[in-house]
């Protein structure tokens, strides 16, 4: 088993990794299970490597029947017009859809389609992984949080669709943030749709250390009061430093000190 994982690609601490973490993997029969299934996989994701990258996300995936288990799914798929490249991609991104009983994948398939999403698209492929990932009722549960905090009806249905990711979010990660951008910048809902992958951003290590930077920039008189603050939590960490502590470090010689103690450095 060991040799046949170095030798399509696995690295040594890899394959310890795999073995020890999921013996089931050596379960079953190398020449009529493991071998075939790995070669399935290839066959759908493309590449060793990519094969690879599959198992690495579900390392038990070769123990499954996988000509069943993908046959039926990617024919829906096609059926609902997902095209062939972004099915492999799919699988191989999120195998664990695989393994999903066959009547939920048919269910979400004919949620997402009702909700509008276009099957061509990233947000369709992130939707189907989001919704397959919960069952029904604590996908409901996300959804009764967002209206908590203010969305209606519609303005949840464009969030979704724009970015399907924050339904995977926890209950505690949407309330502190959604808070956060309600109480400190005054956004409401219909704002934070239109930036949603800030709700996916770390609120401790990313957001509170830049609103911190911002402010003390604000309040010496350095900044202009239209912030843009959006693309201020988006941009990488050294574009921010250099954007705005670096800069006024002759201004505000503490600034770099007031970031790093929010950061946790």
């Amino acid at each position: 088993m060991e040799f046949f994982l170095h030798r399509v690609g696995f690295s040594a601490s890899h394959i310890v990794e795999l073995v020890s973490t999921k013996p089931q993997m050596l379960d079953g029969s190398l020449e009529r299970r493991l071998i075939p299934s790995f070669d399935f996989l290839k066959g759908i994701v493309g590449s060793d490597e990519n094969a690879i990258f599959a198992i690495s996300r579900m390392p038990h995936l070769l123990n499954h029947d996988l000509p069943k288990m993908f046959s039926l799914k990617a024919t829906l798929l096609r059926g609902h017009g997902m095209r062939e490249s972004d099915i492999s991609m799919y699988f191989m991104k999120y195998p664990r859809g695989l393994n999903v009983n066959h009547d939920r994948f048919i269910e979400v398939v004919s949620k997402l389609k009702k909700m509008g999403f276009d099957p061509l698209t990233r947000s369709y492929m992130q939707a189907l992984h989001a919704m397959l990932s919960m069952s029904s009722s604590n996908w409901q549960g996300k959804c009764e949080v967002y209206k908590s905090l203010g969305w209606s009806e519609d303005e949840l249905h464009k969030l979704i669709k724009k970015f399907p990711v924050c339904m995977c979010l926890s209950e505690a990660k949407i309330r502190k943030g959604v808070e956060f951008f309600t109480k400190r910048l005054g956004w409401d809902p219909s704002v934070i749709s239109k930036h949603p992958l800030i709700l996916n951003l770390s609120l401790e290590k990313r957001i509170i250390p830049r609103y911190t930077v911002i402010q003390v920039l604000l309040l010496n008189g350095l900044l202009k009061k239209d912030v843009h603050w959006a693309m201020t939590f988006y941009i990488n960490e050294n574009d921010f430093l250099n954007k705005y502590v670096n800069k006024y470090q002759g201004e505000a010689p503490k600034l770099m000190e007031a970031y790093t103690k929010e950061v946790g450095v």
